[in-house]
């Protein structure tokens, strides 16, 4: 029996055996087994993540050893937040491990926090374990402290930036913020000395810096500069009809005090002094009845830091003189904004403005009331002019032109036309400051025999190269360059008028003119030396009640006159009044559509220019057409020729209501209709060539064209002197009828 087992081998007792076996036993474990006992718990094993970063996850273990699997002891973090995790290991040598883990987002404000881990046995001891978090963050929490805050103008003054990092903050920024600028200061430390204090508010922001970032901009420290006063030089006396009123305006912190001292008499306080908390000045005003203008008044200005004092000017009131307009910038680029100031002397100051922009003859007037006009501007910004006013009157400024720059642009009109000796190429570049013109292939500068280069106006650069033709010219291209960039052209070749061209124009013009003439004299032959028409009319007189009753009848000759002869003349005379109002209207019309500018108009580098049969405008100035091209001699010679032929019709109209005897047999009325029948074709030929030649030629090289008013008065004169002409043949045949069927 071992330990209270009876034991038994082949029914025989075997007690003996027994004894000397638990002897030896005991003996064994009496050697081997060694017994540790103590009266409290083991402390419990902690440990923390070796990266502690804002943001990042840190993770705390809490482990203790113990011998008993079956009861092991409890762990706890206490309060702590986070997600908490349990292991249960064996050991070696019959012991156990018990292990917590708790993981957490780490935050600022867990530097330097204990977290502790509480072991609880299942006997009752209990042990505690702690560690200290070591958490690394940026700066944060950042202001800036000083002294006081209200110091005087001059004082020195040193300023720290506070800030809460791990690691601490290593590097500093600083910066002044002063009438709306921010202003970066020269220091990067935690402190920064303070030498150049400025009057009134100056607030300061710092930003620190740590290997993790940098922190957001702290609040501002507002440091108010305090300083005696300084009476404004707008500080005055004016003198009117026996009146002097002085005005003195002192800029100080605090407020100033304002004395008067007139003749060198006594200091006295002024009447009723108003101030300005917005720019910490005070202004008060001194009049005086039956003064001179050469009184003496000083004002003195003080408060707690000091005074200032200044003996007044005294100015005899007087409208604005010498107003002018300055520019700022004063080379700006197109697009750029541009700020137009209004300058001038008078007094009292000016107390409102006007702004006018010019075009040609006409103003008008902007929204504008300051000094100032500000706007972007472009090349075709046009003129502008100010007018400055005060209580006494008002005074203009000069027009001027707003100066901008801007890279070359070659004009449409640009073109070469060849002739049969030579090649002569017209370049317009509209630029400023003014371009350079280069003509290539040089093979063409080679032959050259003129070259001319003149200013238009202060921007319109013309280049007229004229050379010997050759036979293989090649394109002829104009460069123009100056400092903000270059542009080029091939310019297209238009035909010249050759030798023969020019003797065919002339002779055309001149047969047209003897053919006219020539048709002239045919009428007054044909009216004063052929006999009188018959009408082959044959006439049957009737006498019924004692009245004449006149027959047609061959109604093919003329027709039926049934009216009174006073009936008769009063309707060819109205025939001619209303030609006659035709052909005066018609001819004003071609000398207003010949001599004018506007038959063509078109979009030219932002705005319209436009052109007539003489000149081309554009920017509000004209230049003469010195090209000859066949097409614009024609139309300008049928033009002048319609004119003149109508106005020859004219003469004869007046003439055809006059009975002269010598004029007897030449039907005046007859030859007025033919001469504005011959305007008519002449007008209808001069339009159509400068239509067909616009339409096909000058349209294509404008992108946004349109014909114009002067066009326009050519096709109405044409009607016109249509009209004139059909009036007056009409006013022909009822003279004619009424002249062979009047009483014999």
């Amino acid at each position: 029996m071992i330990n209270g087992m009876l034991l038994e081998h082949n029914g025989e007792d075997i007690y003996p055996w027994v004894d000397e076996v638990n002897k030896s036993v005991f003996a064994f474990f009496q050697w081997r087994v060694t017994l540790e006992v103590t009266d409290t718990a083991p402390r419990p094993q902690l440990s923390v993540s070796e990266e502690q970063r804002e943001g990042g996850n840190i993770t705390v273990s809490c482990a203790v050893l113990h011998t008993c699997p079956s009861f092991p002891p409890s762990l706890s973090f206490g309060d702590q937040r986070g997600v908490v995790q349990g292991y249960h290991t064996e050991e070696i040598q019959g012991r156990w491990r018990v292990l917590s883990t708790i993981s957490f987002v780490a935050r600022a404000e867990d530097h330097e926090k204990v977290v502790a881990c509480n072991v609880t046995h299942p006997g009752g001891q209990t042990a505690a374990g702690e560690v200290v978090l070591d958490v690394s963050y940026a700066p944060r929490s950042v202001s800036v402290s000083g002294g006081s805050t209200v110091v005087q103008v001059g004082t020195n003054l040193s300023l720290s930036c506070v800030s809460d990092a791990n690691p601490p903050a290593s590097s500093y920024l600083w910066y002044l913020l002063r009438d709306g600028l921010v202003m970066p200061l020269n220091h990067s430390t935690e402190t920064a000395a303070v030498t150049d204090l400025h009057p009134d508010e100056n607030a300061f922001h710092c930003i620190a810096i740590n290997p993790l970032g940098r922190s957001k901009h702290s609040s501002s420290f507002v440091v108010t500069a305090e300083y005696k006063p300084s009476i404004l030089a707008n500080s005055s006396c004016s003198y009117h009809t026996g009146q002097v009123i002085c005005r003195c305006q002192a800029r100080a912190r605090p407020r100033a005090k304002v004395l008067w001292m007139v003749d060198g008499g006594p200091l006295f306080p002024g009447s009723d002094p108003t101030t300005s908390p917005q720019n910490h000045t005070v202004m008060d005003i001194w009049t005086a009845e039956g003064t001179y203008e050469n009184v003496s008044v000083t004002c003195l200005a003080n408060n707690t830091y000091g005074h200032d004092k200044l003996l007044l000017s005294v100015f005899v009131k007087a409208p604005p003189t010498n107003v002018s307009i300055s520019q700022l910038p004063a080379r700006p680029l197109e697009g750029e904004k541009v700020t137009l100031s209004c300058l001038g002397h008078g007094h009292l100051p000016f107390n409102s403005y006007r702004w006018y922009r010019v075009f040609g003859e006409q103003s008008v007037l902007l929204k504008e009331d300051s000094g100032s006009l500000s706007l972007y501007v472009t090349r075709d910004v046009g003129q502008f002019r100010c007018s400055a006013l005060n209580e006494m009157g008002e005074c203009s400024s000069d027009t001027i032109h707003v100066n901008v720059e801007y890279a070359p642009a070659i004009l449409p009109f640009s073109f070469c036309s060849v002739n049969d000796v030579e090649v002569r190429c017209e370049c317009v570049v509209d630029s400023h400051p003014v371009a350079k013109i280069i003509w290539t292939p040089w093979s063409i500068q080679d032959n050259q025999t003129h070259n001319i280069t003149d200013l238009l106006n202060w921007r319109i650069l013309r280049s007229i190269f004229i050379g010997q033709k050759v036979d293989d010219m090649g394109d002829v291209l104009c460069n123009s360059t100056n400092e903000h960039g270059s542009a080029f052209l091939k310019l297209p070749f238009i035909a010249g008028e050759t030798s023969a061209q020019r003797s065919l124009f002339y002779g055309g013009v001149g047969g047209a003119l003897l053919l006219v003439l020539s048709f002239a004299t045919f009428l007054f032959w044909r009216f004063y030396s052929t006999k009188r028409r018959d009408c082959h009319v044959a006439l049957e007189e009737v006498e019924l009640k004692g009245a004449l009753q006149v027959i047609h009848n061959d109604p093919t000759d003329c027709p039926v006159l049934r009216a009174s002869p006073s009936s008769q003349s009063l309707r060819m005379h109205s025939f001619m009044g209303g030609g006659l109002f035709c052909a005066i209207v018609g001819n004003i019309l071609l000398v207003v559509s010949t001599a004018t500018d506007y038959w063509m108009q078109y979009r030219l580098s932002g705005s319209f220019a436009h052109q007539g049969l003489w000149r081309y405008c554009m920017s509000g100035k004209c230049y003469m057409q010195t090209d000859s091209i066949a097409y614009w001699n024609a139309t300008r010679a049928f033009m002048i020729l319609s004119a003149m032929s109508c106005f020859v019709g004219i003469i004869a109209g007046i003439l055809s209501f006059a009975h002269f005897s010598a004029f007897e047999r030449f039907n005046r009325s007859f030859a007025a209709g033919i001469m504005f029948f011959v305007s008519t074709l002449f007008v209808l030929l001069a339009m159509a060539i400068y239509t067909g030649v616009t339409v096909n030629f000058l349209g294509k090289r404008f992108g946004d064209w349109r014909f114009s008013w002067s066009y326009i008065l050519g096709w109405v004169a044409l009607l016109m002197t249509f009209f004139a002409g059909i009036f007056y043949m009409c006013a022909y045949r009822m003279h004619e009828c009424r002249r062979v069927v009047g009483p014999r």
